[in-house]
């Protein structure tokens, strides 16, 4: 069975795509996906699909900007020596590159600084100020970096240096005392768009520059740069950022930037749309490759050069850089997963901190990025060196690493960042008591689907909404990132069509019908699934679409990034299994008593739903139906969603946990206020052991039968056990050892009317027969033929307990 590893969450108030709409510019579907952005009347679409300079904010909305402004102008009339004091990853580059340029263009004595990442670490560093004070330096505009400098603030007036910070970081308690501070998350600052990276807060400084300078023609140029910051420091791609990156990106192919230009050439684009996965993927990693193993210098001397050779030789050599820096990510990979395999518990644990002496602190936030995705954990790598720990941190959605790290502030001795990603100092004596504490604060803070992969859905829509119009407007929301994802929808089809693609077979090639119309999908690095789906499954996909251009035709094609069993087909399978595991559990004796039904507490449907703790027990799947559809039907009851369990109750934090085919001596009733007997139990020593742990117990009578039908559907016949017996024989003869359960399913029923129960029944009794030994594990079964004697099926001792088990039940039935 296809079981998804991602929650599938829908944005909105519904998960249906509707038709009814006000009159707007755009499709009904378009306006759903731009609703779910918060995007809601005409204007507002219009600005968002459409991006214009003249949609961007006044610059002097900006606290301190007037300030800035005339204090950086004043020093460019007087020659006076100003230093741009930067950062060393991607919008650290490009923010000091963009204000170096454009203050040397407008006459000014400019200079930069970048603090080196190993030697200095990151922000202001009083060593440095003391440098730059010697150097003749008057003024330091600080760019993408300031906002926590509270010491060096003050030491810098000390030395009468006028510090300009520029940051977009979030704002500790303590603002620092500098001639002016520009920050858009400060509590006093009214702009309107607070989600600027470093490079669009230093891009606003230079607008309001030229703004004076009567000079606002000349800055657009820069844009593409700013475009290339602002993806880098993934930030929110809406508002003033979603300008940036949309004319950025159409000015890119043709920049007039040199060093851009040669990086472009290195980074193996060879023209067409500039996406965010080029810049993320190929021009960011150079860049940040000068910072993090290197020079950052580099970066930006390549950005303000106007030699092609001084060019070529920068952006081959951070080519170079790059490939060294993904030998060392991959090193420190590799041995950061050996500590948490060594060193943690990872049941229980909810944020990954693990230390090593051998890591590059340049390299560490690649690193932790890549197990955050691989355990989708919060995870928080460290480098010793010198007794003092530096790390960088990765967080999950719903996890604000940010404020995690102020609640732990008590063992650092520095830290910064946003909700996502974070950097930190502490002594190494501090680690193992910070790893305690942060994962005591996740355990308060988090909730059961905080580590759970999360694919947002932007509507359930049909096979026939889909066509190239669509795939065309949708388009018009490009480019995505944060803040303006790729809309994702589901739908339900049938495979027409499905087969490996790629080289090794990694990829899968899918096409979809309705038996109206085939709609063809690619999922990549899902190849895996074409063993185990075929043509005419009806399934549910997870897509983005995209339009598939190939010998000049066009057409829509789903970009699949997950599959898995329609809902019914989901609980169909987890039902038959949980009541396999139930059977196995069950004692059924040769004369088993009537079940005594002394169940004085009466529920009516109405009556199951209230506020109090409630544990509900489930047994037949007709039933297990009808209550689904109830709770469907009563949601505005419950402030959280039922949970619904088989089997076994996993220690849910849920209020109402729906049990179906229950192990009772496996679950604790002590914790619930409510216990609910949906239907009959499958056997009386099973009702006798709930009796003896529950003493008020309610019952449904109107659900209190089970259906001869039903029964049938348990009882595997002489057909299904042939079916089944031929196709292992099969597979034996192709040298197959091992099929998955669908697969055999699937083949069974072309002979036989087969469930996931009666199969693993069936197998039961061959292995007890000594025709087979076999293993069920993850979906898939293993098996041995061992011989091929003639057997008498009577023999068996399961198969003598499931007859008279349908015997029991038709005899114990309620309410026929």
């Amino acid at each position: 069975m296809i079981q998804s590893k991602n929650l599938w969450v829908y944005r909105g108030a519904s998960e249906e795509h509707s038709d009814k709409t006000e009159k707007l510019p755009v499709s009904p579907l378009m306006a759903k996906v731009l609703n779910n952005r918060g995007i809601k009347n005409t204007d507002d679409m219009m600005s968002f699909l459409h991006p214009d300079y003249s949609r961007l904010h006044d610059p002097f909305l900006l606290k301190d900007m007037e300030k800035a402004v005339e204090r950086i102008l004043e020093g460019l009339a007087q020659k006076r020596k100003i230093t741009i004091y930067g950062d060393y990853d991607v919008d650290g580059i490009t923010s000091t590159s963009i204000l170096f340029m454009f203050l040397k263009e407008n006459g000014g004595n400019i200079d930069y600084y970048v603090p080196d990442r190993i030697e200095e670490g990151y922000g202001l560093n009083i060593d440095a100020i003391r440098k730059l004070k010697d150097s003749g330096t008057e003024i330091i505009i600080t760019v993408d970096t300031g906002i926590a400098a509270v010491n060096e603030a003050k030491f810098a007036k000390e030395l009468g240096i006028d510090l300009i910070i520029t940051d977009h970081h979030e704002c500790q308690s303590e603002i620092p005392e500098a001639y002016a501070v520009i920050d858009p998350k400060q509590k006093e600052c009214g702009y309107p768009f607070k989600l600027l990276a470093g490079v669009g807060v230093t891009f606003k400084l230079i607008q309001g520059l030229a703004k004076k300078l009567r000079v606002e023609n000349s800055i657009w140029k820069y844009i593409d740069i700013v475009a290339i910051g602002t993806v880098a420091d993934v930030v929110s791609l809406v508002d003033e950022n979603r300008i940036f990156v949309k004319k950025g990106f159409e000015s890119i192919p043709n920049t007039w930037n040199v060093g851009l230009k040669t990086l472009l050439r290195v980074s193996g684009y060879k023209g067409g749309a500039i996406t965010a996965g080029l810049i993320g993927f190929g021009i960011a990693p150079r860049l940040n490759a000068a910072g993090r193993v290197g020079d950052a210098k580099r970066g930006i001397e390549l950005f303000i050069t106007k030699n092609e050779e001084t060019a070529t030789f920068i952006a081959e050599e951070l080519n170079d850089e790059n490939r060294r820096r993904q030998e060392m990510e991959q090193r420190i990979l590799e041995e950061a997963l050996e500590l948490i395999e060594k060193e943690l518990d990872m049941e229980n644990t909810k944020v990954i901190v693990v230390a090593s002496e051998n890591w590059h602190h340049g390299v560490i936030g690649i690193a932790a990025s890549r197990i955050m995705e691989k355990f989708y954990r919060p995870t928080i790598l460290l480098c010793i060196e010198d007794g003092v720990a530096k790390g960088s941190a990765r967080s999950v959605s719903g996890f604000n690493i940010f404020e995690a790290l102020c609640s732990s502030s008590q063992f650092l001795t520095k830290f910064g960042g946003h909700e996502m990603a974070a950097g930190l100092t502490m002594p190494i004596e501090n680690i193992n008591d910070f790893r305690i504490f942060i994962n005591e604060y996740a355990n308060n803070i988090m909730d059961e689907e905080t580590l759970i992969p999360k694919i947002y859905l932007d509507a359930h829509i049909k096979l026939d909404d889909i066509n190239l119009d669509l795939a065309t407007e949708l388009a018009l929301m490009e480019p995505y990132g944060v803040g303006n994802p790729q809309p994702l929808f589901s739908l339900e089809s049938v495979i027409q069509n499905i087969r490996p693609v790629g080289k090794e077979g990694n990829h899968l090639k899918i096409a979809f019908t309705d038996s109206n119309k085939i709609v063809n999908g690619i999922g990549f690095g899902l190849g895996d699934y074409s063993n185990y789906l075929n043509w005419g499954r009806k399934v549910s996909v997870a897509f983005a679409l995209e339009i598939n251009k190939w010998n000049q035709v066009e057409e829509p094609q789903l970009l699949i990034k997950d599959l898995k069993y329609t809902e019914e087909d989901e609980m169909k399978y987890n039902y038959y299994l949980s009541l396999y595991h139930l059977f196995k559990q069950i004692d059924i004796k040769q004369k088993e008593a009537t079940m005594d039904l002394d169940l004085e507490y009466k529920l009516s449907t109405e009556d199951l739903f209230d506020d109090r703790k409630t544990i509900l027990l489930v047994h037949t799947k007709t039933n297990l139906v009808k209550l689904l559809k109830e709770i469907k039907n009563h949601q505005n009851l419950f402030n959280k969603k039922p949970k619904v369990w088989y089997t076994n109750c996993c220690g849910s934090k849920s209020e109402y946990d729906i049990v179906v085919n229950p192990i009772i001596e496996h679950i604790d009733f002590n914790s619930y206020e409510k216990v609910i007997l949906y239907d009959p139990l499958w056997s009386p020593s099973e009702y006798n052991l709930l009796k003896k742990k529950v003493n008020i117990l309610y019952w449904v009578e109107k659900s209190y039968t089970i259906h001869q039908d039903e029964i049938k559907k348990l009882i595997p016949n002489r057909q299904d056990f042939a079916a089944l017996y031929r196709h292992i024989k099969l597979l034996e003869t192709l040298n197959i050892r091992s099929a998955y359960l669908d697969h055999l399913l699937m083949e069974c029923n072309k002979a036989a009317d087969m469930n996931e129960f009666k199969l693993l029944l069936c197998m039961d009794v061959f292995e007890e027969l000594g025709l087979i030994r076999y293993k069920f594990e993850s979906d898939t079964v293993f098996f041995h033929h061992l011989s091929n004697q003639k057997v008498t099926l009577e023999d068996s001792k399961i198969l003598q307990k499931m007859i008279r088990w349908a015997k029991y039940l038709k005899e114990n039935q309620r309410g026929k």
